[in-house]
């Protein structure tokens, strides 16, 4: 099994070293990122919209979600039927991410369909029809997926601590958007905001692909003529959290409940700080502590972990679900405090690079996972190329490094306790 994965990881690096990436100047300025390799059988190209909650207030909350699925329900062009036809015949896969800081939209396709699926995208996004019985099917799924949200405890508890964590901050405004705002956004609403998209927000668009760039740039150039980048875009940087500066905990209700559920969130430094690699490993060893504590060794929970997430304005994590929530957050505390006081093993680093190691290679060798990396690393860190530093920096991480860093995070939690 060792052997094999070594391979795999051979046959992964092969195919990177012999890519051949480029960034060319479109009407979005230089920001369309094209990576080829002759290897490749399968394209991909990803629409990034930089902004995410900065791009709309907390009444329009969900609208960049509910526009990118719409916009797949007929076009000029092409009906809902013939979309669909078309996602069989050429083996088209469309992906939407939908997040506070962006918002994206891959098309993936074999090589040989990649002009046809291009001309799709680009009709998608320059003509949608925006139908009304077609809205509403969309706004449907929508609140219905929302509800089932509030419904499910381990989202719910999410919900309602976001609620207090982003007070008087941008991020207030749920990508998902809510039952209320959903139900009020219309067709006009959905123009001006993909307008606004295309033709006044910072666009980065993300290829991948077995296609020559000089057989494609004059076709993409075309297909993407009616996008547009305003000048001298400035980088969308959100403000910071609102800082209590001690240990909060909140307490909700939900009838029914078999189990206590507890998150918490803390700060961090943001995906542009140097010191977040550092964070986000130190997290993710300590993920690994506080599950052995909590379940192995007291059997309170079935599920319990620690994260980093993955903003410009960024945070940390703690969860766990338990009948037993006094114990399982002193628990927390002293694993905490043990970690301050001791930190972490070169043992601990070493394992964990070796999965980060393995994961980096082998979703760089999906064709929608490269596009989405290349154009999420340039749009947010300007170097489509980050993975690779990232991955660099990880093998010089060192216990002192970890240990500093995360003495610094840890305090001030926010805790909510759902019951």
């Amino acid at each position: 099994m060792k052997k094999a994965i070594i391979l795999l990881a051979v046959s992964i690096f092969s195919v990177l070293l012999s890519a051949d990436i480029s960034l060319f100047e479109t009407t979005v300025g230089k920001n369309v990122i094209y990576d080829y390799s002759k290897e490749r059988e399968i394209s991909t190209i990803t629409f990034f919209f930089d902004g995410g909650t900065a791009n709309y207030g907390r009444d329009k909350a969900g609208i960049e979600k509910f526009l990118l699925e719409a916009i797949q329900k007929g076009t000029s062009k092409y009906s809902e039927s013939e979309i669909n036809s078309l996602m069989d015949k050429y083996g088209m896969r469309i992906i939407i991410e939908n997040n506070y800081d962006y918002s994206s939209i891959s098309f993936t396709t074999f090589n040989k369909y990649f002009n046809e699926v291009l001309d799709v995208a680009s009709d998608m996004l320059s003509a949608p029809l925006f139908a009304d019985k077609n809205l509403e099917i969309v706004r449907k799924r929508m609140i219905d997926n929302i509800k089932a949200k509030e419904d499910n405890p381990d989202e719910l508890i999410w919900l309602k601590l976001n609620d207090w964590f982003f007070r008087d901050h941008q991020y207030i405004s749920l990508p998902d958007g809510y039952v209320e705002t959903v139900s009020n956004i219309s067709g006009n609403d959905l123009k001006k905001h993909l307008e606004f998209l295309t033709t006044n927000n910072r666009v980065v668009i993300s290829i991948v692909t077995g296609i020559p760039l000089k057989s494609e740039e004059k076709i993409i150039n075309d297909k993407l003529s009616f996008m547009k980048t305003r000048e001298n875009w400035k980088k969308i940087i959100p403000s910071p959290y609102k800082e209590i500066g001690r240990d909060t905990i909140i307490y909700s209700d939900k009838e029914n409940l078999e189990t206590e559920y507890v998150a918490c969130k803390f700060m961090i430094p943001s995906v542009t700080d140097d010191k977040y690699i550092p964070a986000r490993f130190g997290l993710s060893i300590l993920s690994k502590r506080i599950y052995e504590t909590l379940r192995t060794k007291h059997g309170l929970t079935y599920f319990a972990y620690m994260a980093a997430s993955d903003k410009k304005v960024n945070y940390g994590v703690f969860y766990v679900s338990t009948t037993y929530t006094d114990s399982a957050i002193s628990l927390f505390r002293q694993e905490i405090n043990k970690f301050k006081k001791e930190g972490v093993t070169q043992k601990e680093i070493e394992d964990l690079k070796n999965i980060y190691e393995t994961s980096f290679y082998m979703n760089n060798e999906k064709s929608v996972e490269r596009s989405f990396t290349n154009g999420y690393n340039f749009m947010i860190y300007g170097d489509y190329n980050h993975n690779d530093k990232f991955m660099k920096r990880v093998g010089k991480m060192k216990p002192r490094e970890i240990t500093a860093v995360l003495n610094d995070c840890l305090k001030n939690y926010q805790f909510m306790i759902l019951k």
